[in-house]
């Protein structure tokens, strides 16, 4: 806060009128205080996954890949993701993981804990990639459109 104070006290305050005064302090904060990565949980080998991180690379989003086989979820990371979105959004339906599962498990996936219970027990039955970003809002799935509007709301690009 010092930098900023000094800062804010040394230029006109005429300059502080306007949009650029925004754009000015934003730069600051994320000079001082970077926004952390976004995570991308998913499995390296899956084509929706490799277009999204490409993308990031590209656009030259500091992100963290997170492989869902080599780094099991816990529960807690799933009933998170459920905080913010339905779980059928959560689990791929027309996978083969999901041809694969009993009718017993498919059941089961009908409530919270039993979509808990697949996600961890069947990391390939989620829908790819799942991205956290940095105000922790949870997405699902790869638009190159739709990353584009939530990377320019954070100014990522």
């Amino acid at each position: 806060w010092y930098f900023v104070t000094n800062f804010a006290n040394s230029v006109d305050p005429n300059y502080f009128t306007g949009v650029s005064y925004y754009f000015d302090l934003h730069l600051i904060f994320n000079t001082i205080m970077p926004l952390p990565p976004i995570l991308v949980y998913g499995i390296p080998n899956c084509d929706t996954v490799k277009k999204a991180r490409a993308w990031l690379t590209d656009n030259s989003i500091h992100f963290e890949f997170i492989d869902l086989k080599k780094n099991p979820l816990s529960s807690s990371d799933v009933q998170f993701w459920l905080d913010q979105i339905q779980a059928n959004v959560l689990i791929n339906q027309k996978g083969t993981t999901w041809r694969s599962l009993t009718e017993e498990e498919k059941n089961a996936s009908k409530t919270a804990s039993g979509v808990i219970d697949l996600a961890l027990h069947h990391p390939s039955s989620i829908k790819r990639p799942v991205a956290i970003w940095p105000d922790n809002k949870v997405t699902v799935g790869f638009s190159p459109d739709s990353w584009l509007g939530i990377a320019q709301e954070y100014r990522l690009v």
